[in-house]
């Protein structure tokens, strides 16, 4: 117990909590928020029309437009925060290989799958302002349930 609060006690002294966030870090939390924001108007219409992932392997489908730009979206911020750069033609025809498409349609776990790992990233980046104490709060959990950082 006291070696775990030494290293959270030195941790803390190099990243306090209260050291307002790099422009850097305020930029990458904004793209972010905006992910997760177009990822959740990607699943409510995944859950409002099954049919939609068909409709979106359909170029200019009437249907399917805002789908379309929402996980192009997606894409391109979590390209953006896995890299930091501007993407080539190679590198942004693998991302949205990322996403779900016509071959999940009637796969509802690959889909969830696929959209899990942009959200695990974009709410990592959202919340980085958390402070080393929440950090180790929210994740340790040890074998008898207890987590000794709880206070």
């Amino acid at each position: 117990r006291k070696q775990l609060d030494f290293l959270k006690d030195s941790y803390s002294m190099l990243y306090p909590a209260d050291k307002p966030p790099s422009a850097l870090q305020v930029r990458d939390m904004n793209n972010a928020a905006s992910g997760l924001d177009n990822l959740a108007l990607m699943k409510e219409r995944l859950a409002s029309d099954p049919n939609i992932l068909i409709k979106a392997a359909v170029p200019g489908s009437l249907g399917a437009r805002d789908y379309v730009r929402w996980a192009r979206e997606v894409a391109d911020v979590y390209t953006r925060l896995r890299t930091g750069a501007a993407l080539n033609e190679q590198e942004i025809v693998f991302y949205n290989s990322q996403l779900p498409g016509l071959l999940d349609f009637n796969n509802p776990e690959v889909v969830a799958s696929s959209l899990a790992i942009f959200e695990n990233l974009f709410k990592k980046v959202a919340n980085q302002q958390a402070g080393i104490s929440e950090v180790i709060d929210n994740n340790f959990q040890f074998s008898t349930g207890e987590n000794p950082f709880a206070q």
